[in-house]
C-alpha cells in the first residue's frame, strides 16, 4: 500500500470514535444540550474540538508511527488541517446525531396534558411580573424545578420503571437530553403564548 493509500485510509478512520473517544464527547453532551438551548454553539464548538484534538491530535492518526519532535512540510500541515476539520465536522456531527436520536424518543414533549396546561397558565402573572423586571432567567430556572417535581422526566420516559432503579449511562445521557428538549418548550409556551 503506498503512502498516499496510507494517508487516505487515516482520514476514513477520522470520526470512528474509540471506546475512550465516544465516553470523552459523551461526557460532554450535557453541555452540548445546555449550550444549544443558550444558542452558543459556535463558541462551544471551539472549545470542544480544541479540547478534543489537544487529546487526540490527528497527526497520531495520519502518521501513527512518526516521531513527534519530526517537522512536517507544508504538505503534511495541509494534510493536517483538513484532517481536523474533517474531525470538528464528525464531533458535531456525533452531538447532533446523538440529540436527533434522543428527541426522537421524546417526540411528544411539549404536547402538553389539560393538567400541565392549566399548571403552565397559572404561572402567567409569575411571568409576566418576571418579564417587567427583566428577570426571566431566574423565573425559568423556577419553573424548570417545580415542573420536574410534579413531572419528573424519567417517569415521562420510562413510566414502568422502579424510582430507584439506577439508570444506566445511555439511559442518563436521554434523560438529560428530554429534559433540554423539555425546557425548550417550556420556554416556547410563554414566549410563543398569546396569554401575555
Amino acid at each position: 500500500m503506498t503512502t498516499l493509500q496510507n494517508l487516505q485510509m487515516s482520514m476514513i478512520n477520522i470520526g470512528d470514535w474509540t471506546i475512550e473517544q465516544q465516553n470523552w464527547l459523551d461526557d460532554h453532551f450535557a453541555a452540548y444540550t445546555h449550550v444549544r438551548q443558550k444558542g452558543d454553539l459556535p463558541t462551544f464548538w471551539i472549545c470542544l474540538s480544541k479540547s478534543f484534538l489537544i487529546l487526540w491530535p490527528v497527526r497520531k492518526t495520519l502518521w501513527p508511527t512518526m516521531l513527534a519532535s519530526r517537522c512536517l512540510t507544508t504538505t503534511d500541515l495541509c494534510l493536517v488541517f483538513e484532517a481536523e476539520k474533517k474531525c470538528k465536522k464528525c464531533i458535531e456531527e456525533y452531538f447532533n446525531n446523538k440529540f436527533k436520536n434522543v428527541t426522537t424518543h421524546v417526540a411528544h414533549i411539549g404536547d402538553w396534558t389539560l393538567e400541565q396546561w392549566d399548571w403552565l397558565v397559572d404561572y402567567s402573572d409569575s411571568y409576566a411580573t418576571y418579564l417587567q423586571e427583566n428577570q426571566l432567567e431566574t423565573f425559568f430556572e423556577l419553573l424548570f424545578d417545580d415542573f420536574f417535581d410534579v413531572w419528573p422526566i424519567r417517569q415521562f420516559l420510562w413510566p414502568f420503571m422502579p424510582k430507584d432503579q439506577v439508570l444506566t449511562n445511555a439511559e442518563r445521557l436521554t434523560a438529560i437530553g428530554a429534559e433540554e428538549e423539555c425546557k425548550l418548550y417550556l420556554m416556547a409556551f410563554f414566549e410563543d403564548s398569546k396569554l401575555f
